[in-house]
């Protein structure tokens, strides 16, 4: 599936496609976000959902920081137990380069194949 723009539109893709989904959450002003969507893109087609920061506490269940990027089963429910273990335990949902994301965007895929 390619990158959407909304993501409810994204959501309703994943549960049409019975896939699991990345939902990235970012903002285009902060250099890190900017810095690791452009290594994601350039490394792989990695999926991510582009737009305003959802208003729901689902969407940061451990803080606001950015960029916070979330593993969804194919109902669009997110995988809150897929988390990057090589970061900091403070922002469990924070991947700093592709090797860090890569492997549970495997790992992901194997549960729902």
């Amino acid at each position: 599936m390619k990158a959407d723009v909304k993501l409810n539109q994204g959501i309703n893709r994943m549960k049409a496609s019975k896939q699991p989904g990345m939902i990235m959450i970012y903002k285009s002003w902060c250099p890190v976000c900017t810095e690791l969507k452009n290594k994601m893109t350039n490394s792989r087609e990695i999926d991510h959902l582009n737009e305003d920061e959802p208003d729901s506490q689902a969407y940061s269940p451990d803080g606001g920081y950015i960029p916070r990027i979330f593993f969804t089963n194919p109902n669009g429910n997110i995988l809150y137990e897929i988390f990057n273990t090589k970061g900091d335990p403070r922002y469990k949902y924070f991947y700093t380069t592709d090797a860090e994301l890569i492997p549970n965007m495997r790992k992901v895929i194997g549960f729902f194949s």
